[in-house]
């Protein structure tokens, strides 16, 4: 329950912590180094993450909105995300092979030329998300909402979607 909007982490790098019920929301996390941590109940809404690390990271029940995740360093970036708000993310570029996104609301984000293959939207809101240029092969859309993405303009080959979705597969149709 601490609060680092008020004042920046004092560690740059945290291995193993489980942070819960904090805020980070406008906190200056650049260059900070997260490695097999859980986020739970926390605000990291508008959070600055210049070159910072998420390595084996889950965010669980979060505010996320407006992150940057394009800002990131790219070494080894790995996370989860589970019953998150995650409005405006940007993902603009960033390498994200097999990702799991459950029963989050991910609205108005950015996956423009992502490379998010066997990524999982399980139960996820994708309301105004834009995906264009992103590589998708073998992603799995089948209970997300919501979404639209053009085949013609992205990598879906082998990527999963349900009879419900096809509007949002078909939609420029």
């Amino acid at each position: 329950k601490i609060n680092y909007s008020e004042r920046a982490p004092e560690q740059k790098q945290y291995e193993g912590v489980e942070f819960a019920a904090c805020n980070f929301s406008n906190a200056n996390l650049s260059s900070c180094k997260f490695i097999d941590c859980v986020f739970t109940d926390c605000d990291l809404s508008m959070a600055q993450l210049r070159q910072s690390s998420f390595q084996d990271v889950v965010f669980r029940s979060s505010k996320l909105l407006g992150l940057q995740f394009d800002k990131c360093s790219a070494f080894a970036l790995s996370f989860r995300f589970e019953n998150c708000a995650m409005d405006h993310v940007v993902f603009y570029k960033v390498k994200m092979p097999g990702t799991y996104f459950q029963n989050c609301k991910i609205r108005e984000a950015d996956f423009t030329e992502a490379l998010a293959d066997k990524v999982c939207f399980d139960h996820c809101d994708l309301q105004s998300t834009v995906f264009e240029r992103s590589s998708l092969i073998n992603a799995d859309f089948r209970t997300a909402v919501n979404f639209g993405l053009d085949p013609e303009l992205n990598k879906v080959k082998g990527a999963r979607f349900s009879t419900d979705g096809l509007a949002g597969l078909l939609g420029k149709y």
